[in-house]
């Protein structure tokens, strides 16, 4: 659900709800799946594991074991992305079983739930203020302004080592007996 709009100061706002039933891991052995049911199971278990690989990555506290989170590998962590590291606030219920036959899953759970709680996300306000034409014109007129005081410097630059490395590869080609001096110019010149 995306909600887009305008408040009173002319301000423009926008905000995204995602909600996402995770349904749990499926066991084929345990449901007896067969078929398309069964390749079903197969994808979100599959998606599921990516997910925990990326809350894994974001949730590592230490910057040696830091990695980049595996977004573009599941389209369900592709949709979740700004959700789980992005600007956000984001909720995450854990539903577990007290029932016996479902100690494996209800353990596996608290442990994901104990990691994506470990992610740390700050949520600010994106807030676009609208500008009056007059303000753009002025903003377009100083970045046309700076656009040519970069192209200045860079030509000044450009002028600068041309300069530089001319008299460098004469004063090598006039001194044969310093030709330590001459290597050092050279490199230099090469630097800049």
């Amino acid at each position: 659900l995306k909600v887009q709009g305008v408040l009173e100061d002319s301000t423009k706002f926008g905000a995204k709800l995602t909600l996402v039933d995770l349904a749990g891991s499926e066991r084929i052995k345990k449901t007896g799946a067969q078929g398309s049911r069964r390749q079903e199971g197969i994808n979100i278990n599959k998606g599921l594991f990516i997910l925990g690989q990326v809350v894994s990555a974001l949730a590592e506290q230490r910057p040696k074991y830091k990695r980049k989170p595996p977004y573009r590998d599941s389209k369900l962590t592709r949709l979740l992305q700004d959700s789980l590291g992005g600007n956000s606030r984001t909720i995450m219920v854990a539903c577990v079983s007290p029932a016996d036959f479902n100690l494996d899953e209800t353990i596996n759970t608290l442990r994901y739930a104990t990691s994506a709680r470990n992610i740390k996300n700050t949520a600010t306000r994106n807030v676009i203020k609208s500008i009056s034409p007059e303000e753009a014109a002025k903003i377009q007129r100083e970045n046309q302004l700076l656009a040519a005081q970069v192209k200045e410097l860079q030509e000044t630059i450009r002028k600068m080592s041309l300069e530089e490395s001319a008299p460098s590869v004469a004063s090598t080609e006039s001194s044969e007996s310093d030709d330590h001096l001459g290597e050092v110019v050279i490199t230099e010149s090469k630097e800049v």
